[in-house]
């Protein structure tokens, strides 16, 4: 009598600790449900730029541009980084030729409303390096002068996802450094994925 008794409690004991297995794992997987993948964008940019150079008179200009991008989202939360290129038509004439070119480097926050739409409007603040090259052609002789810059922008734009992963990218961009401001016009378009990572 006392081994049955004996028995029904460790069956009794083994059936409460699987049940308490049972319920963790559930409560487990549960939570890696409820987990949000990090969302990933990677695409090639075409851009449009206007800029004001303001020392002592205004003088206007615009030109194209094309360049690399990368964002990462998490619920509301973004991160970018850019990489443009521009340059500038010859100026000058038969003797002398100036001709300009730059590379912008820029790392974005961004604020997205709707993450979880097939169209994602954003805001953002941006900072980065531009580098800049000047070179002047008189004759046969050239010589390159080469500086860099802190810029400094803010901007909105929205993403809109299409089928097979494929994403399209709008933004604009008002940018400063040292005495020059403009707008940057972005035009994108690229791979929109999942990643592995989750929170």
């Amino acid at each position: 009598m006392k081994f049955l008794s004996l028995l029904t409690v460790v069956a009794l004991s083994a059936s409460g600790i699987a049940a308490d297995i049972k319920s963790k794992s559930v409560k487990d997987s549960e939570k890696t449900a409820e987990k949000t993948p990090v969302e990933m964008y990677a695409g090639l940019i075409l851009e449009g730029i206007t800029q004001t150079k303001t020392e002592g008179t205004e003088d206007r200009d615009g030109r194209f541009g094309f360049g690399l991008q990368g964002m990462a989202g998490y619920k509301n939360a973004g991160l970018g980084l850019s990489y443009r290129y521009f340059k500038d038509p010859k100026d000058g004439n038969s003797t002398v030729n100036v001709e300009q070119s730059s590379h912008w480097l820029l790392f974005d926050g961004a604020y997205r409303f709707m993450p979880e739409s097939t169209t994602i409007p954003y805001v953002f603040v941006g900072v980065g390096p531009i580098f800049k090259s000047v070179t002047t052609t008189f004759m046969s002789q050239s010589e390159t002068h080469q500086g860099s810059f802190f810029s400094r922008s803010v901007g909105g734009g929205c993403m809109i996802k299409a089928e097979n992963n494929i994403a399209l990218n709008f933004a604009l961009r008002y940018y400063q450094y040292e005495a020059v401001n403009g707008f940057l016009l972005t035009l994108g378009a690229g791979i929109d994925f999942l990643s592995g990572l989750k929170f």
